[in-house]
């Protein structure tokens, strides 16, 4: 209202015209619509008739796979759309019955192209997921035996603590998923986010529900569901993967870092001790280490020296590398059948190829026994065996040929795959955050540019992107310049170049409405606290 206020009496300034006047203006007669109109013809606009009404519902369905179902975005986008065609606004509420409606259209065609794109086979597999017992259908879990959970509710589950249990559930689920036989290009050109919607619904419906829904309605829900879960589980297999080579590296490495502990003595003035064994070596060329090396650097000294390397040089590799093997090979290595037939690995960079190559190579000998690789096999290295490790992989034979070592060699390659992934040069087919980096854009991001740069409430010009995150960037900085010298909260240590310290928050007062909620808990369960009742 302040700001109103201001405006008003700024206009009344430029026309010379007393602001009072506007608080007596007639609102309702024929006058205004006069007025209205002249202003409207001043500037070019004109009013929203019932067809631009309707065009701009039409105009709406389209931005759904750009935007989300949310019904603020697509008014923020109906208002914007209509101020670059000089249209006026309607009211509040027709604005919000053109959008509903829109929303309505879409959900209505999308479910009817979804459910005539699946095939009777895989509609009667997706029916088949909601076959419940009782219990299940108004909503509990089933507690006994005999009452045991339907297809949906095991999809819905979590994939549990990391390990190699884990792994084989999701890997069964994954499998479940893909007897569903969905087609490939179902969801195409249509916005996660609309699709996140429909799972949701899933989600937190009881199969009771789902199945009060119309075919095509419930087709669409379910097909959306396995859709996106699919994805979701091999985002956890390929996470699982990556969490479980790391936990095999850092496991090995803290078991060296604890043996070495003892023997490792950090030896100071390298440099001059150095120094000191060539000075002496140069002087007495011909003499005996112990006369003349010892007498000036000392036994125990030069002994600290060699733990000292052993502890971080290439040997301290090595032995974090045996550990590895040794921890791999007993338990971790019955995941690689899993993750070879269930995953597919691809990269665009020329550079990661030789890993894909690897992988075809360990899904080739998946089953084999021996210990080498046949020596007339075409085995990538290039990008995968670093040089500290070759003579750990690479072994030579009493007839001097070179052999592989099959387990170093996976590891090595498991270690390469973890890599990739991370920097997304290998991508997983069928994965969404481990997807193909080429599909990050959608595929008509050229035509609807800017309707995707509106529905990213970002402009479209580089030069104003970055000249807005500069300017917030100074904001933010000058703002915490300038209040940090004021707040007793904050404290810049000496410590690391500067830490920024803050101080602990002070305790909120407790709700009125918590205390009596816990007397009344107490009352109908005296045994029972809040905490039990949220968990």
């Amino acid at each position: 209202m302040l700001r109103t206020h201001f405006a008003i009496a700024y206009v009344g300034q430029l026309l010379k015209i007393n602001p009072e006047k506007f608080t007596r203006y007639d609102w309702e007669g024929r006058t205004i619509k006069v007025h209205r109109a002249l202003i409207r013809e001043f500037l070019g606009w004109s009013e929203t008739t019932v067809e631009d009404a309707n065009v701009l519902g039409l105009w709406l369905e389209t931005q759904v796979k750009a935007y989300d179902l949310k019904l603020e975005s697509l008014k923020i986008a109906a208002i914007e759309r209509l101020r670059a065609l000089k249209k006026e606004l309607p009211t509040p509420e027709r604005l919000e019955r053109i959008v509903r409606s829109a929303i309505r259209r879409f959900e209505e065609s999308f479910d009817e192209q979804i459910a005539d794109f699946l095939c009777p086979s895989v509609r009667e597999k997706l029916d088949e997921l909601l076959e419940t017992t009782a219990k299940e259908d108004d909503g509990e879990e089933p507690t006994s035996k005999s009452h045991t959970a339907s297809p949906l509710a095991n999809l819905k589950s979590d994939p549990g603590r990391l390990g190699i249990n884990s792994l084989i559930s999701e890997a069964e689920k994954l499998k479940q998923l893909r007897q569903l036989e969905l087609p490939d290009h179902l969801f195409s050109g249509i916005s996660t986010k609309v699709l996140q919607i429909y799972k949701q619904r899933v989600t937190v419906e009881p199969p009771r529900e789902l199945r009060r829904h119309s075919p095509n309605r419930r087709y669409t829900l379910l097909a959306t569901f396995c859709w996106l879960r699919m994805q979701e589980i091999i985002d956890h297999l390929v996470d699982l993967l990556v969490q479980i080579i790391h936990r095999i590296g850092a496991r090995a490495e803290r078991r060296v870092t604890k043996g070495l502990l003892d023997d490792f003595k950090k030896v100071s003035g390298k440099t001059g001790i150095l120094f000191q064994l060539a000075e002496a070596a140069m002087s007495e060329p011909e003499g005996i280490v112990k006369e003349v090396i010892y007498p000036v650097v000392g036994e125990q000294t030069l002994k600290n020296l060699v733990r000292e390397f052993k502890s971080t040089g290439t040997a301290y590799r090595e032995k974090v590398h045996i550990i590895m093997c040794s921890s791999y090979s007993n338990h971790y290595r019955r995941m690689l059948p899993f993750l070879l037939s269930l995953l597919e690995f691809r990269s665009n960079n020329e550079i990661h190829k030789p890993v894909i190559q690897a992988l075809e190579l360990l899904n080739k000998y998946i089953d084999s026994r021996e210990r080498y690789y046949d020596k007339n096999e075409n085995v990538p290295l290039q990008g995968i065996i670093s040089s500290s490790l070759s003579e750990l992989i690479l072994e030579t034979s009493s007839s001097g040929s070179i052999k592989i070592n099959r387990i170093n060699y996976e590891l090595a390659v498991l270690q390469a795959l973890r890599d990739g992934l991370r920097c997304k040069e290998i991508w997983v087919v069928g994965a969404n955050r481990y997807r193909n980096p080429e599909e990050d854009l959608p595929t008509d991001f050229e035509q609807q540019r800017a309707i995707y740069y509106q529905a990213l409430q970002q402009p479209e010009d580089v030069a104003n992107f970055i000249d807005n995150l500069q300017q917030q960037m100074n904001e933010g900085l000058t703002k915490l310049d300038r209040g940090m010298a004021k707040n007793n909260s904050v404290k810049i240590l000496a410590k690391n170049n500067g830490w920024i310290h803050l101080s602990p928050f002070a305790a909120l007062p407790e709700p009125a409405n918590l205390h009596y909620l816990k007397t009344e808990i107490e009352q109908r369960w005296p045994m029972t606290s809040l905490l039990d009742i949220l968990k």
